[in-house]
């Protein structure tokens, strides 16, 4: 043999037992082996199975280990399968802390970690393991945070909410994924356009401030927080067609001019500038508070509107047939007051109102014409005459009318009912009322409504005189309190409704409803 084949043969079995050597440790960490020189990799347990005790990281850091396992003598790596379980997901890939064959810190998202992470050579965990300049976002961009809960990089959590904006501004806490806004209160100095998920820009120009001064306003107000227009009417000037604003209304003088919105593509929300829940006052108005027109998309938020001179105090009324207005009308009371407007009146319309109180209005609560109407978590309480044409709702070919978690109470007899007034065509799915309460004077429908009404899980009584509903009540409700009449603890109501999906989740005072078990019918859940 001459000395280089010699010198070949000797670096041949060195380089062998090198990669046996390596292939050995990819098998059993923290055990003996040894090599053999025909190529397989054998345990120091010469026997055909042993015990292994394999460690790994939990979320706290704590090392922790699973039950001994068997492993088998074999020429190629294996691993062992255990199962890890974590708040939402169940893997059955290798455990936090165990080692692959190949495993590369500087890609913490090698594949061969699985659902973990790689976070040391050759060692997988979860991303709470991460060390030094180590983020989610070396992961995958789309999921820069780590939920210290699951051990998952995610789009965002309730702590780091950075990665949500633009269309998806609010982080999902259960997916932990951006979505789009469904409340005013998830864009705290604007408002939610619930339409398209987007918050209100929030930027000079796109807010503008409202306050009635007793001592009156300056000349040419700017319209911002130190120099507001004096009324609703005076802000209506500076909105601009395709351009999102807010208009926050501070405490003032409660008379208002009102806000009448020209036809065109307007989307305007007009809310409280601050806690204080504004009063706007129209007795002396001609017209109604606020008035949406044909292309109008309008939000109103935490607002109080007393009174009117005009036949409603809120309007959807577009001028253009087949265009309609967007109306939604959110933690906002319209007190009557006694007057003889309707609290709201909408003619081929899409509103929903929601948390909102209508009461004391003695041309009626609600008049629908048309379009669509949702009533969630809402309460509307001695609306109408004996002189009026309706009491609690007046519906003529309504395309949809939905009615979950409200309240209809102390509606008197009217010149045709108490609380359902019909004309037209039904809607297709009759009036849905869901986990709701009627409790009026006979009769509650009109001669029209027969058939339309498809209660589920609600509460309908018609009381044959005052005596009579004054019993049903005292069963069922405590005393008014701000337009409500909340639920007697264990009285007729507790147990009736069962929440399903669709409905609101949180009561007229913002309470939680119960999502899984029977919780009670109306707008009111009593206090925890």
């Amino acid at each position: 043999m001459t000395a280089a084949a010699h010198v070949s043969r000797i670096a041949a079995s060195f380089s062998s037992a090198w990669r046996g050597l390596m292939r050995c440790a990819g098998v059993v960490a923290l055990a003996g082996c040894f090599y053999n020189p025909s190529g397989s990799v054998q345990t120091s347990e010469e026997s055909t199975t042993a015990s292994a005790t394999t460690t790994g990281t939990s979320l706290s850091g704590e090392v922790t280990s699973t039950a001994p396992t068997s492993t088998t003598t074999s020429s190629e790596p294996t691993s062992t399968a255990t199962t890890t379980s974590t708040s939402d997901t169940t893997s059955t890939t290798d455990g936090p802390g165990h080692r692959p064959e190949m495993c590369d810190p500087r890609h913490p998202g090698d594949p061969a970690c699985g659902e973990l992470y790689c976070v040391a050579f050759d060692t997988c965990n979860w991303c709470t393991a991460f060390t030094g300049d180590t983020t989610c976002s070396d992961v995958d961009a789309a999921t820069p945070v780590c939920d210290p809960e699951s051990g998952k990089c995610v789009e965002c959590t309730a702590e780091d909410a950075s990665a949500c904006a633009s269309e998806t501004p609010v982080c999902d806490p259960e997916s932990r994924n951006c979505v789009g806004c469904s409340e005013h209160s998830q864009c705290p100095n604007t408002a939610c356009d619930i339409e398209t998920g987007k918050c209100f820009p929030d930027e000079p120009g796109a807010i503008v401030f409202v306050e009635n001064k007793p001592g009156g306003c300056g000349v040419a107000p700017a319209g911002t927080e130190d120099d507001p227009f004096c009324s609703l009417a005076e802000a209506a000037e500076a909105l601009q067609e395709s351009q999102p604003t807010t208009i926050k209304v501070k405490p003032g003088m409660p008379q208002m001019t009102p806000l009448a919105l020209p036809i065109g593509d307007f989307v305007v929300a007009v809310r409280a500038a601050d806690e204080q829940v504004p009063e706007l006052e129209g007795s002396a108005n001609t017209g109604p508070m606020i008035d949406v027109n044909s292309e109008n998309r309008v939000y109103l938020w935490r607002l109080r509107i007393h009174r009117s001179g005009g036949d409603s105090l809120i309007r959807c009324a577009p001028q253009l047939p087949g265009l309609p207005g967007t109306l939604h009308v959110h933690d906002v009371r319209l007190f009557g007051d006694g007057s003889a407007a309707t609290g709201l009146q909408t003619d081929d319309c899409a509103v929903r109102l929601a948390r909102s109180r209508v009461w004391q209005c003695s041309g009626g609560g609600i008049e629908a014409t048309g379009g669509s109407l949702r009533i969630d978590s809402s309460s509307l309480v001695a609306n109408g005459s004996p002189a009026s044409a309706f009491g609690a709702l007046s519906l003529a070919s309504p395309e949809e009318v939905v009615i979950r978690y409200s309240s209809f109470v102390d509606h008197p007899a009217t010149t045709t009912s108490s609380t359902f007034h019909c004309g037209g065509p039904a809607p297709s799915g009759g009036v849905q009322l869901r986990n709701s309460l009627v409790l009026n004077l006979e009769p509650l429908e009109s001669a029209d409504c027969l058939g339309w009404l498809e209660a589920t899980n609600s509460s309908v009584v018609e009381a044959s005189s005052g005596n009579e509903l004054a019993i049903h009540k005292d069963a069922a409700l405590g005393p008014l309190e701000d337009a409500v009449y909340p639920p007697k603890v264990d009285g007729d109501l507790a147990g009736l409704a069962m929440w399903g999906e669709g409905d609101p989740r949180l009561d007229v005072d913002l309470t939680p409803i119960p999502v899984e078990a029977p919780s009670y019918a109306g707008c009111d859940q009593p206090q925890p």
